[in-house]
């Protein structure tokens, strides 16, 4: 975690963890929290594949976001002490975990999360940081 970036920070339980394929087929892995005040919310949400199109809205190809997915998934294993797929739910649903945002956005009912570490985790996920590493352009939403 970069020690210069100031983050705003909630406290949650993580309900579950997801890797599935959306109603539009891209497929996608993302955590599922509820916060201390009720709210719930998806910290994730990242495409693992997906489709390219030309400036007309035409399919060009598939891509996929192997690399970057293996890294996150293996992440999640360690942070989590998972050894395998059939323990992964019940490793990480109800724990409590950090929500990480942008320095005063936290806190706001419709804040994008950019990060969470399971509470007695060793390494935040920052995703801004992550998609650095992969040069992963971020959505400006």
């Amino acid at each position: 975690m970069s020690d210069n970036i100031e983050y705003d920070t909630m406290y949650a339980v993580i309900d579950g963890f997801r890797i599935d394929k959306e109603a539009h087929g891209i497929l996608t892995m993302h955590f599922r929290v509820t916060y201390d005040n009720g709210w719930s919310q998806g910290v994730g949400g990242y495409c693992l594949d997906g489709v390219e199109k030309d400036k007309n809205g035409e399919f060009v190809k598939r891509y996929d976001n192997t690399e970057w997915f293996m890294d996150f998934l293996i992440w999640v294993y360690k942070e989590f002490d998972c050894n395998d797929y059939a323990n992964l739910q019940s490793n990480v649903a109800g724990k409590p975990c950090i929500v990480y945002f942008k320095k005063g956005e936290g806190s706001t009912h419709n804040a994008t999360p950019i990060g969470i570490k399971p509470f007695k985790g060793r390494d935040p996920m920052i995703f801004p940081e992550f998609y650095k590493k992969y040069n992963i352009e971020e959505d400006e939403d």
